[in-house]
């Protein structure tokens, strides 16, 4: 399969979650948060990332191919950095494989200030 057509095949599997249009006027229509993708064997992993404006934290959810997910959230920017870089050494450790670009959403971040 395609790089792309395996990152599609991916985004589709893990429901990605979008913001809808009332939330984002001058959006055309719904789109996706930053997401990355990794395979293992037959597993998936979706990890995306957000900034939640009206708690002022980040937020990183893991949704694995088997229905497991997991929210974890950051009140600084360097918290948030440290543990995604932690997420990406441990995963390649364990052997998963990053698989095409994340998908991106602009409007995924902070309206607000973020706490430093």
């Amino acid at each position: 399969m395609l790089a792309a057509e395996q990152a599609w095949s991916l985004h589709h599997h893990c429901q990605v979650t979008a913001v809808p249009r009332e939330l984002n006027p001058s959006a055309s229509s719904a789109q996706p948060l930053m997401v990355w993708f990794w395979t293992k064997d037959d597993a998936t992993l979706c990890v995306e990332t957000r900034y939640d404006n009206d708690a002022l934290m980040y937020v990183a959810k893991l949704r694995w191919s088997d229905g497991r997910e997991q929210t974890e959230r950051f009140l600084d920017g360097d918290s948030f950095r440290r543990r995604l870089e932690a997420l990406e050494a441990e995963l390649a450790s364990e052997r998963w494989v990053h698989v095409g670009p994340p998908a991106l959403l602009p409007d995924g971040w902070p309206k607000k200030p973020p706490r430093r």
